[in-house]
């Protein structure tokens, strides 16, 4: 349970610094598809966390409504990049 806990603390950094390179990307007047990359990134490694606690049924996922939660937020700034880019 402690090492599945600690690759999630490590790919929540990881979606951390994805989403504040889109960020920064976005703010400096960027390209739209660096962004979306960025926030896509965010979102496979929040998902890395999910695998790694699928991977064996016996452990519990104490942070499963922070991996939905964060999916949604992410899933929704992605949503609002792509219609950022189709307004350039």
């Amino acid at each position: 349970m402690a090492s599945t806990l600690d690759l999630c603390a490590e790919v929540y950094a990881e979606a951390v610094d994805a989403l504040n390179s889109a960020a920064k990307t976005l703010h400096r007047g960027g390209n739209m598809d660096d962004v979306m990359t960025g926030i896509s990134a965010s979102l496979t490694y929040i998902g890395t966390c999910d695998d790694a606690f699928d991977e064996d049924p016996s452990l519990f996922n104490p942070v499963t409504h922070i991996s939905k939660n964060l999916n949604r937020l992410v899933t929704n700034s992605l949503s609002l990049a792509s219609a950022a880019r189709r307004s350039y």
